[in-house]
């Protein structure tokens, strides 16, 4: 039997920001009749078309070349997408579902990327489930629903799902032959048997099955989840794993790393690094005796491979030898004495402790071209993201470089000298 993930060939990056508001109208009506028959094989058979984005279903598509896989998911918060595990690592013969995976088969975060009914952005964590075919996706920017990027819920159902039951299931499955984005489909189908962390449901009177590529998508009692689907024969059933299964580990995660992670919280990553949340940022903790020290009461969650995660802009970072550091725009600038810590307006600001060598965990580098400010001279120059500075020597050409779109950051007094010297522009 087939699992719902489908392979394709990999085309463009998507365009990362969300920019679009996707709404709740007119999803989850369990009473609507079973669709016209469709014309796209690869996606829910002979399933209904819907808006893209409905019910806040989100498309996923793993870049991995020479082939990306497509999946779809359901958001659960506006960071937080639910998933079938096996959309985002790497395997081969027969899926164990039961096992926890090999954690450097995870895809790298920035290569999972999320679109929601025209918002687009990237993963920056991935937390799977051990012993069952489901994971969790949080999103690198928020998913905006009913016009807010906070205060979204969607509830998993916990009682048991049995058979004669019907739910109705979404899913994208993202099958062309280049790579595009599937159509979002829907199907009302009758769950058929039910055991223990699972059921499976059959075709309606229409052929509507969900089908390769719906993976990860949800099947709803009501407007709670029901089940995540994780397989079918494409042709009369498919399986799913009930709320149940996993509602207590996905409801640990959402609580702990939330809209942004709790401060102390640890991650292991596939390498077997153990790096501490800060201001939602993951910096590398290097010693067993600081992890012991300062981060022992706190839970270690396992991830894949990561990419950078990095602090909020303006937040203060303490190292074991006192020396403190800000960050901005992914950089961390080194606050020379306490006299600039009062100078910058940081007096009143929290300071969080954090391992050695923090600043260079962080990075030196900014994660975007930027405007930075000398607090003590004023020079403003520009900076790309492979370190190299451009000093702006005129106010027309800062405003120039503004004009563009690059933020400005005021940074301390020295903090330039990080950067290596490119020229000058005039004007």
């Amino acid at each position: 039997m087939k699992r719902l993930a489908l392979m394709m060939m990999a085309a463009a990056a998507l365009q990362i920001g969300c920019t679009a508001d996707t709404n709740d109208s007119d999803a989850l009506d369990p009473s609507e009749p079973d669709g016209p028959t469709g014309t796209v094989s690869s996606e829910i058979r002979n399933g209904m078309v819907r808006p893209a984005g409905e019910a806040q279903m989100v498309a996923l598509r793993m870049m991995v070349a020479p082939m990306a896989k497509g999946c779809s998911g359901q958001l659960v918060r506006n960071r937080f997408v639910l998933t079938a595990r096996h959309c985002v690592h790497a395997w081969s013969g027969t899926y164990n579902e039961t096992a926890s995976p090999d954690p450097s088969t995870f895809f790298r975060p920035s290569l999972i990327k999320l679109e929601m009914g025209g918002q687009q952005t990237e993963a920056d964590l991935v937390f799977w489930h051990p012993s069952t075919d489901v994971a969790v996706v949080r999103a690198k920017t928020p998913f905006q629903v009913n016009g807010s990027t906070t205060g979204y819920v969607r509830n998993v159902r916990t009682s048991y799902v049995w058979a004669g039951e019907w739910v109705h299931c979404y899913g994208y499955g993202l099958g062309s032959p280049n790579g595009a984005f599937g159509t979002l489909r829907y199907s009302h189908n009758m769950v058929t048997s039910s055991w223990g962390t699972q059921f499976t449901i059959a075709s309606n009177g229409s052929a509507q099955i969900t089908m390769g590529g719906d993976s990860g998508g949800a099947c709803f009692s009501g407007s709670d989840i029901a089940g995540i689907q994780v397989e079918s024969n494409d042709l009369n059933w498919a399986r799913l794993i009930t709320g149940s299964a996993f509602n207590p580990w996905l409801q640990d995660i959402l609580n702990q790393f939330g809209s942004e992670a709790y401060d102390g919280l640890k991650i292991r990553d596939a390498s077997g690094r153990i790096l501490v949340f800060l201001g939602d940022g993951a910096v590398h903790i290097q010693s067993g005796y600081e992890l012991g020290t300062y981060w022992w009461w706190s839970p270690t969650y396992q991830t894949g491979p990561i990419d950078e995660i990095d602090p909020k802009d303006g937040t203060l970072l303490r190292e074991p030898n006192g020396a403190i550091s800000v960050v901005y725009a992914g950089a961390a600038f080194h606050i020379p004495s306490m006299n600039e810590l009062y100078a910058m307006g940081y007096a009143t600001w929290p300071v969080k402790t954090a391992p050695t060598n923090a600043r260079l965990s962080v990075g030196l580098r900014p994660n975007r071209d930027v405007l930075l400010r000398d607090r003590a001279t004023g020079e403003i120059d520009y900076v790309t993201t492979n370190g190299t500075r451009y000093w702006l020597q005129s106010w027309a050409a800062y405003q120039r470089y503004a004009s563009y779109g690059f933020p400005t950051y005021t940074i301390p007094s020295g903090g330039l000298g990080q950067f290596t010297y490119g020229g000058a522009i005039p004007y």
